[in-house]
């Protein structure tokens, strides 16, 4: 039989009837579901696991932080005792020099040069030591410390006193005579009265540029703590406030109103408060208002203004901005309610006259 015999005699294919239909969805759409619930399960584990991993990474970010803080005290300190032993070294202090080297390996044996200039100021120190071989016949006087003594109980009592000024100048005076007395004494000194001299400018003289200076100057021997932290932050705030001041008064009203909220009472170098600035602020803020004829809102700023303290200049302001929010204000027009029963007044009743009876009697 042919090929083309064969091919004529394959069964026909059975178009599908009722009968034959299966009620089962096709393979693609159980397919299709099943990948759906997947997909949804894995969303939910990824939604999980990153919501795990942020947390952690906040955790370990703070504690972080914390360690780079502490770290970065200590490097300050570090480096700054470094850099004054360096200029010790270079002006021929070497017992100075050798304290601070000293004191910042304890603080960072891994300091950057510390151990290689200890190494040289060693050697320095030794090649110009004296040797001891025999005594001599003409023994070194020995060095008299009663000036620079006296001179450091003087400073000490100035610092009590809290006269910083003069328990600075005391102990410029002995580093100037005496550059290696008693180095580490001297500084702590020095740190407690810069640190002191810049919270009094701040706090109680409001002299607020050199409070920040004293602070900066404090730095040299030492990180400042909290108190002067919180006093030097607080004179920024106030400079950078008191810049709008004068020539945007929106700004002005924002950043001094934030500060009324917890210094009221802290001065500038003028002489004026934060509230006294304050209380013009409002009133000029509400002289903006009224030139845009805002008179409403002009008034409400005048009144927390005047709240505060009354200045006569500004008076005439206040009034004629009242007067002009009262004519703005809409004239209320009397609504009668229809379910108000209303009363007929009563009308007057005339009496009518009675009849009199005649008496008869005919005569």
């Amino acid at each position: 039989m042919s090929d083309q015999n064969l091919d004529q005699t394959q069964p026909a294919a059975v178009p599908p009837t009722e009968d034959n239909k299966q009620d089962t969805p096709p393979a693609g759409e159980k397919k299709t579901k099943s990948r759906t619930w997947q997909w949804i399960v894995g969303g939910i584990l990824v939604m999980i696991i990153i919501g795990g991993i942020g947390a952690l990474a906040g955790y370990y970010a703070g504690i972080a932080n914390r360690k780079a803080m502490e770290q970065g005290q200590r490097t300050l300190a570090a480096t700054t005792q470094f850099q004054l032993g360096m200029a010790d070294m270079q002006a021929g202090r070497y017992e100075f020099a050798k304290q601070r080297f000293e004191y910042v390996i304890q603080v960072d044996p891994a300091f950057p040069g510390v151990l290689e200039n200890m190494a040289k100021l060693t050697i320095i120190m030794n090649a110009t030591a004296t040797p001891v071989v025999l005594p001599t016949f003409t023994p070194a006087p020995t060095l008299d410390l009663s000036g620079v003594e006296a001179m450091l109980a003087q400073a000490k009592q100035f610092l009590a006193a809290q006269d910083f000024d003069n328990t600075i100048s005391t102990l410029d005076s002995i580093r100037k005579q005496n550059p290696t007395f008693k180095p580490l004494e001297i500084d702590g000194l020095y740190y407690r009265a810069y640190r002191g001299r810049g919270i009094a400018f701040i706090i109680q003289k409001g002299e607020l540029e050199q409070g920040i200076y004293n602070f900066a100057m404090t730095r040299l021997f030492g990180p400042t703590d909290k108190e002067a932290n919180d006093a030097e932050a607080i004179a920024k705030m106030y400079l950078n406030a008191a810049r709008y001041f004068g020539w945007d008064w929106e700004k002005a009203l924002g950043t001094l109103g934030e500060m009324y909220q917890t210094y009221p009472s802290m001065i500038d170098s003028s002489g004026r408060s934060v509230a006294d600035r304050y209380r013009e602020v409002l009133f000029r803020y509400g002289d903006l208002l009224y030139k845009d004829e805002k008179w409403c809102k002009a008034v409400s700023y005048y009144d927390q203004s005047l709240a505060m303290g009354t200045d006569p200049k500004d008076i005439p302001e206040y009034g004629k901005a009242s007067r002009k929010c009262i004519e703005s204000l809409p004239t209320a027009t009397p609504t009668i309610d229809p379910n108000i029963p209303t009363e007929t007044p009563p009308t007057e009743e005339v009496p009518t006259e009675m009849p009199t009876a005649e008496g008869g009697g005919g005569g």
